[in-house]
């Protein structure tokens, strides 16, 4: 016997910016003209 489970993916949000943030991050971005490039996040103790 075969069985078969359907897994659906959730996303979950771990990041929550602003639409100006959103909108800014998208203009710098297509400024580059570059599809690799992406935005890092550093995170800082204190």
């Amino acid at each position: 016997m075969i069985e078969h489970s359907q897994q659906s993916a959730v996303e979950t949000s771990i990041l929550s910016i602003t639409p100006a943030a959103s909108e800014k991050v998208h203009e710098l971005l297509k400024q580059e003209n570059d599809p690799s490039l992406g935005l890092r996040i550093f995170v800082a103790g204190g």
